[in-house]
């Protein structure tokens, strides 16, 4: 589901860069993502058993509430056009 996921995140990239960049920015940006990824990936396994008990709920609060503002942030811009 991981690779699924960042495989529409990719295609959304391209489909947003491909009328202002060439290709060889594009490709550069999604091996970026790729090697982002892959670390994030790695790095995690390292630090979420150390947070697990600290932390975790913090975090995960604290990124939902990020979400949650972009959502409504965005919402609420488009409707007062």
């Amino acid at each position: 589901s991981i690779i699924l996921h960042r495989f529409m995140v990719g295609l959304t990239v391209w489909g947003i860069m491909k009328p202002f960049y060439r290709r060889r920015i594009i490709f550069s940006t999604l091996i970026i993502l790729i090697i982002i990824s892959i670390g994030g990936f790695y790095i995690g396994e390292i630090i979420v058993p150390e947070t697990l008990d600290s932390g975790r709920g913090y975090f995960q609060a604290f990124v939902g509430g990020m979400l949650l503002h972009i959502v409504f942030h965005q919402s609420w811009k488009v409707r007062n056009k």
